[in-house]
Protein backbone atom coordinates (compact mmCIF):
# COMPACT_ATOMS: atom_id res chain seq x y z
CA UNK A 1 0.00 0.00 0.00
CA UNK A 2 1.26 3.43 -1.16
CA UNK A 3 0.18 5.74 2.22
CA UNK A 4 0.11 9.46 0.69
CA UNK A 5 0.43 11.72 3.55
CA UNK A 6 0.38 14.98 1.67
CA UNK A 7 -2.50 14.31 -0.79
CA UNK A 8 -5.96 15.81 0.53
CA UNK A 9 -9.08 14.02 1.35
CA UNK A 10 -11.80 14.07 -0.75
CA UNK A 11 -14.59 11.52 0.82
CA UNK A 12 -13.99 9.10 -1.30
CA UNK A 13 -12.63 5.86 -1.21
CA UNK A 14 -13.23 2.33 -3.09
CA UNK A 15 -13.97 -0.70 -0.65
CA UNK A 16 -12.04 -4.43 -1.63
CA UNK A 17 -11.90 -7.77 -0.32
CA UNK A 18 -8.41 -8.64 0.65
CA UNK A 19 -6.68 -7.66 -2.25
CA UNK A 20 -5.93 -3.90 -2.59
CA UNK A 21 -8.51 -1.94 -5.31
CA UNK A 22 -5.93 0.17 -6.37
CA UNK A 23 -2.16 1.37 -6.01
CA UNK A 24 -2.25 3.97 -3.06
CA UNK A 25 -4.54 6.05 -0.86
CA UNK A 26 -4.14 9.25 0.85
CA UNK A 27 -3.89 9.27 4.91
CA UNK A 28 -6.98 11.89 5.24
CA UNK A 29 -9.25 8.83 2.88
CA UNK A 30 -7.70 5.95 5.25
CA UNK A 31 -9.05 8.02 8.25
CA UNK A 32 -12.39 8.23 6.39
CA UNK A 33 -13.19 4.73 5.64
CA UNK A 34 -11.63 3.28 9.13
CA UNK A 35 -14.19 5.99 10.79
CA UNK A 36 -16.54 4.85 8.38
CA UNK A 37 -16.08 1.52 9.08
CA UNK A 38 -15.86 1.99 12.85
CA UNK A 39 -19.22 4.17 13.19
CA UNK A 40 -21.40 1.99 10.49
CA UNK A 41 -20.07 -1.24 10.05
CA UNK A 42 -20.93 -3.06 6.91
CA UNK A 43 -17.90 -5.89 6.86
CA UNK A 44 -17.92 -8.31 9.95
CA UNK A 45 -15.19 -10.68 10.62
CA UNK A 46 -13.40 -10.00 7.40
CA UNK A 47 -10.02 -8.57 5.94
CA UNK A 48 -10.90 -4.92 3.40
CA UNK A 49 -8.93 -2.81 1.44
CA UNK A 50 -9.13 0.22 0.67
CA UNK A 51 -7.92 2.50 -1.89
CA UNK A 52 -9.13 5.94 -3.97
Amino acid sequence: MDLDRTAPGTGRYRVGGPHVPGPRIAQAELAVALVDELTTPTHHREQIAVAE
